[in-house]
C-alpha cells in the first residue's frame, strides 16, 4: 500500500503516513461489492428495455417486408431448363396440318383453341386437319387467311382450354441467339432442327413478291416445317413462324417474326373472316391457287437488306426417340414377315403369261385398227412438216 500524496510504502493498518503525516482512507469490501452489484443491475435493466424496444420493430419490420420473403424465384434463375426439357414441353403444342392439297405444320396461339400456319399450308381448304403431337386429328375451320404475310388462323374447338407454350409478342430478338425450328419436315413428326439466328428485319424477295422485316436463320428447314414456331433456345419462347428457305443454298431459311403478325392474328380473334372472303384469296386471277403458280414459277429469290451474319453455323436435328423406335421396330416387324408376301401378291409377274394376248398387244393388225394409221395418207402435208419450217 502507498501514501496517494507522496506515494510512500506503508503499511496496510497505517492510518497516516511516516514521510508526510497525510491520513490515509480506507475502502470498505462491503461499499466495492454493493457498488458492483447495483452498477449490474442497473445494466440489466437498460438491455430489457432496449430488447422490448427492438422486438417490436423488428416484427414490423417483417410484416411491411413478408412479401419478399415468400416471393417465388423465376423458374430460369432456380433450373435453366435443357434444350430436351424445352422441346418437349413445345411439341404438346405444335401440330401437322393436313389438308387435300399440302402437308405443313402449325401451333396453338392462345387458350381458345387457335392454331397459327403458313398460308400456304391451308391454301385452297376451309377445314383443314389438325393432328397432336399424340396422333389425334381434328377437323379445323379456317378464320383467317393472308397472302400478303403469308399466315392463316385455324379455329379447333377441341383445343380450347390447352395452355399455349410461351411466345414473345413484344419484343424483337438478337442475332446469334440459339434457336428451334420444329414441325414436321418430309413427313418427320416431332421433329426439331437447330441453329442460330444470323440475320433480322431483312427482305426476303421472291419477285414479284417480297417478305419484309424476317427472321434469317441457319436451322434447317424442310417441307413441311412451314408453318411451325421457332423457338429462342435462350429463354425458351416462340418468337417466330417458318415459312421458307432458299432451295439453292442450304441453312439459309426465314421466319416471320411472331411480333409482326400479332395485330392480324388478334384481329381475326374477334372478327373472322368468312368463307367466302378466305376463298377469294386462293386463287389468282388465272383461277391458279395462288401459291402453288407462286412458287412454281419462282427463279430468283434472295436477301438484302437488315442486319446479318455470314459465318456458317452449326446445325442438327432432334426428334422423339421413343416414337421413332417404336416406328423402326414396327416397320421392321412388317419388313420381316409380310414383305416378300406383299410385293408377290401386289406385283406377282407371271413370265409364262401371255400378256400379249391379255392386252392385245399385235403390232401388225391391232395398232393399225385402232389408230388408223393410212399408209397412204400424206402426213407431212397434214401437219406442214416441211425442212424450211424447222
Amino acid at each position: 500500500m502507498r501514501c496517494r500524496k507522496c506515494l510512500l510504502p506503508i503499511e496496510q493498518d497505517a492510518k497516516f503516513c511516516p514521510r508526510c503525516g497525510e491520513k490515509q482512507r480506507k475502502i470498505h469490501l462491503a461499499i466495492v461489492v454493493f457498488i458492483a452489484v447495483i452498477s449490474i443491475a442497473f445494466g440489466s435493466f437498460l438491455t430489457f428495455k432496449t430488447a422490448q424496444n427492438l422486438i417490436p420493430l423488428a416484427y414490423e419490420f417483417f410484416n411491411e417486408h413478408q412479401a419478399a420473403f415468400h416471393e417465388e424465384v423465376p423458374e430460369n434463375d432456380i433450373h435453366k431448363q435443357s434444350t430436351g426439357e424445352i422441346i418437349k414441353k413445345a411439341q404438346k403444342t405444335v401440330y401437322t396440318i393436313y389438308t387435300e392439297y399440302n402437308q405443313g405444320s402449325g401451333f396453338l396461339y392462345d387458350e381458345a383453341g387457335y392454331v397459327v400456319t403458313n398460308a400456304h399450308v391451308v391454301e385452297g381448304s376451309l377445314n383443314p386437319i389438325v393432328k397432336t403431337y399424340n396422333g389425334i386429328e381434328y377437323e379445323g375451320r379456317l378464320v383467317g387467311y393472308s397472302n400478303e404475310i403469308d399466315v392463316a388462323l385455324i379455329y379447333v374447338p377441341q383445343l380450347k382450354g390447352t395452355e399455349p407454350f410461351p411466345q414473345e409478342k413484344e419484343r424483337d430478338s438478337e442475332v446469334g441467339i440459339e434457336v428451334a425450328a420444329l414441325g414436321t419436315p418430309l413427313g418427320q413428326e416431332n421433329t426439331a432442327t437447330f441453329g442460330y439466328l444470323t440475320g433480322v428485319n431483312r427482305t426476303f424477295h421472291l419477285p414479284p413478291h417480297q417478305f419484309n422485316n424476317v427472321y434469317q436463320i441457319s436451322a434447317p428447314i424442310e417441307p413441311g416445317n412451314s408453318g411451325g414456331p421457332l423457338l429462342s433456345l435462350e429463354d425458351g419462347k416462340i418468337i417466330a413462324i417458318n415459312a421458307a428457305k432458299r432451295m439453292d443454298v442450304d441453312h439459309i431459311a426465314f421466319s416471320i417474326p411472331l411480333k409482326q403478325v400479332v395485330p392480324l392474328v388478334d384481329e381475326w380473334l374477334h372478327h373472322p373472316m368468312s368463307k367466302t372472303e378466305i376463298s377469294s384469296l386462293f386463287y389468282t386471277e388465272d383461277g391458279h391457287f395462288y401459291y402453288d403458280h407462286f412458287w412454281s414459277v419462282i427463279e430468283d429469290h434472295f436477301f438484302d437488306d437488315g442486319y446479318y451474319l455470314d459465318d456458317e453455323h452449326y446445325h442438327h436435328y432432334w426428334y422423339d426417340e421413343e416414337h421413332w423406335d417404336s416406328y423402326d421396330d414396327s416397320y421392321d416387324d412388317w419388313h420381316d414377315e409380310d414383305y416378300d408376301e406383299y410385293w408377290d401378291k401386289d406385283y406377282d409377274r407371271d413370265i409364262d403369261h401371255d400378256w400379249d394376248s391379255e392386252y392385245d398387244w399385235d403390232v401388225e393388225n391391232n395398232w393399225d385398227d385402232t389408230y388408223d394409221q393410212d399408209e397412204e395418207y400424206d402426213w407431212n402435208d397434214a401437219y406442214d412438216w416441211h425442212e424450211n419450217d424447222w
